[in-house]
């Protein structure tokens, strides 16, 4: 493992979406993260691993910003959005 995938491993774990990025940006970034941190695994579990990491950022800016109705509903009209773009 060199020295720059070690680099943007720890990025990928610190990473945090600030409140005027949309998650598809924040999508793109872990993607483009995890290119960078894991070059050329494109295995079920580096998916797994990406997926984490989105939900790991989700749940953390909920805890900061909490959103009426709880995380669930907050997923469920973000993913809606989502799929609407």
């Amino acid at each position: 493992m060199s020295d720059m995938e070690e680099h943007y491993q720890a990025e990928l774990k610190c990473r945090r979406r600030r409140p005027n990025k949309s998650l598809r940006k924040l999508a793109q970034d872990i993607r483009h993260l995890m290119m960078m941190s894991y070059p050329g695994d494109r295995s079920t579990m580096a998916k797994h691993l990406a997926k984490e990491y989105f939900v790991s950022d989700l749940e953390f800016s909920y805890k900061i910003c909490p959103a009426p109705g709880g995380l669930s509903k907050r997923c469920r009209t973000t993913l809606s959005g989502v799929r609407n773009v």
